[in-house]
């Protein structure tokens, strides 16, 4: 089996976008996935390492949810859309089996007429 692999996760949007615009939002996490299905050479099974759940949050009220499940591939790539009425920052956290926690923070700002 291959070594450990970083959960190396991205946000993107347009950033500036005027205010009153819908913007994309983009989160992506490079993840491990196990299903906890497949064994070792000896038989044993091997732990599920599944991404679990996304949270999104502006200015730390959430925007989105999503709740994953086995059938979603290994580096999960999810897309919302965002209402700018503000300027502040966009926080994004995955969660998953074996403890995983990942959160990932990117500004958002309003550009200018």
């Amino acid at each position: 089996m291959a070594g450990p692999v970083a959960h190396r996760a991205v946000l993107q949007f347009q950033s500036p976008a005027p205010q009153g615009s819908v913007v994309e939002v983009h989160a992506i996490i490079r993840h491990p996935m196990e299903s906890g299905f497949r064994r070792t050479e000896r038989g044993e099974l091997i732990a599920a390492n599944l991404i679990r759940r996304l949270v999104c949050r502006f200015n730390g009220k959430e925007v989105f949810r999503a709740d994953l499940h086995p059938g979603m591939g290994a580096d999960p790539s999810i897309r919302f859309p965002f209402r700018v009425e503000q300027a502040g920052d966009m926080e994004c956290e995955w969660l998953g089996d074996q403890g995983l926690t990942r959160t990932i923070k990117r500004a958002l700002v309003i550009s200018q007429p």
